[in-house]
């Protein structure tokens, strides 16, 4: 028990440089990219709080904020896919449009899983 709550605690203290990378990445970029940083610094700060819950034994609130990692996750993986989409578009790029076919299904079938989870 006492091994396991260490690897949290040091998975705790290897999120809090990304955090920092991040908080600087925001101020530093424009929007589209500050879109993209935001939904990747919630997801690693929604992390925190799941680990942070499982260190100190409450399994409800980590598995909120695992639920809540999870809806982040997606949209990240939905907005990286229309963005990707629209600059294809935009330079006339169909084939990677249909490459990114694949990973829309995936994505969908995946948020599939996700809400029809209890």
């Amino acid at each position: 028990m006492m091994n396991q709550k260490i690897n949290i605690l040091l998975k705790i203290i290897g999120l809090i440089p990304v955090i920092l990378i991040l908080l600087w990445a925001l101020l530093k970029n424009k929007l589209l990219f500050q879109v993209f940083i935001l939904l990747f610094l919630g997801c690693t700060v929604v992390r925190m709080g799941e680990l942070l819950c499982l260190l100190f034994e409450k399994e409800k609130g980590a598995y909120l904020f695992h639920r809540i990692f999870e809806f982040i996750f997606l949209s990240f993986w939905f907005f990286f896919l229309i963005v990707v989409d629209y600059i294809s578009i935009q330079n006339k790029e169909i084939t990677l449009i249909l490459f990114s076919l694949i990973f829309w299904v995936a994505g969908i079938l995946l948020a599939r899983k996700l809400l029809s989870k209890k």
